[in-house]
């Protein structure tokens, strides 16, 4: 049994968990605190429901015009990218749009999709060093605020007097009269293991935004899904919840939210993913503990999907 002190002393570092993530633009609601939830070897746990990042933030739902907005990024760990490494990225991320636009008619939700990407008058790439590898940056204490910086000094190379994402948002959306812009960080790590991640899909404060090393168009319709609020399907290691997504993995082993990997002509859009991209304001009340997830303080309370 935990004693009074002890349960005490775990509220107390959880609020302050809590006010760093107050500072990282997290917006939870609420706080679960369990005995359970602290484990043996020392690393604390906090829970969070993906319900948050439903309606949230400037990609609420995933209908209307939206833009999808493509930021060619060469760091000194990523390959520089070629013409044609842009044109066979930019054929899988169109691939990936009219895969998700066409599960969008099936929905009968009106949706359309345009693409552009940010380019100089000199190049269509821009140079933006990272301190290594995305992996190896989120290991960091501050990895998230790195990748923060990082994603408005590369809008600031491009435009000098945008300091930061939110001014391109801005920008873009009155530009292509939409309602929801996509950024998507793209880094050429072909033929090398790393990692597209969302950031900021619970923010109160800052843009969401991904990244992603990848030219699978499953996983960047995944990646594009996340900003819109859907949650991971599937189990990895920033998570505990092992047991629910082996369900989730039985239950839908088609959906893009659980196996992006695959071909994206073999994978559908379930209703867990409808329910919090906005297709629908309806969820069978057996899918609700799905919802709930732990995750580790390795992630610094954090907002980052995988």
């Amino acid at each position: 049994m935990t004693s009074i002190t002890q349960l005490f002393q775990n509220i107390l570092k959880a609020l302050a968990t809590l006010s760093l993530l107050k500072k990282a633009g997290i917006g939870l609601l609420f706080f679960l605190f369990f005995t359970s939830a602290f484990s043996q070897d020392s690393k604390d746990w906090y829970a969070i429901d993906s319900r948050m990042a439903r309606d949230h933030n400037v990609c609420k739902k995933l209908q209307g015009n939206v833009l999808v907005y493509a930021i060619w990024v060469d760091t000194k760990s990523s390959l520089g990218w070629t013409n044609y490494d842009i044109n066979t990225a930019t054929d899988s991320i169109n691939r990936a749009i009219n895969w998700i636009q066409d599960q969008a008619a099936k929905s009968n939700i009106q949706l359309h999709i345009s693409f552009d990407y940010l380019s100089s008058d000199t190049s269509r790439t821009v140079e933006q060093n990272l301190p290594g590898p995305v992996t190896k940056v989120l290991a960091a204490d501050d990895g998230i605020d790195q990748l923060e910086k990082w994603g408005n000094r590369v809008v600031n190379k491009v435009y000098p007097d945008y300091k930061n994402k939110e001014r391109l948002v801005a920008k873009l959306r009155d530009q292509y009269n939409v309602e929801s812009v996509v950024l998507l960080y793209m880094l050429n790590n072909y033929y090398k293991d790393d990692c597209s991640i969302t950031l900021n899909a619970m923010s109160n404060d800052y843009v969401e935004f991904a990244v992603s090393s990848f030219k699978v168009p499953g996983l960047i319709a995944h990646e594009i899904l996340h900003v819109f609020g859907a949650a991971d399907l599937y189990y990895h290691k920033y998570s505990t919840t092992k047991l629910y997504k082996s369900d989730l993995k039985k239950m839908f082993p088609n959906d893009i939210m659980t196996s992006p990997r695959e071909y994206i002509s073999q994978l559908e859009i379930g209703p867990i993913t409808k329910y919090l991209i906005g297709w629908t304001d309806i969820i069978d009340l057996k899918y609700i503990q799905y919802f709930k997830e732990q995750k580790s303080d390795v992630r610094k309370g954090r907002d980052v999907i995988y």
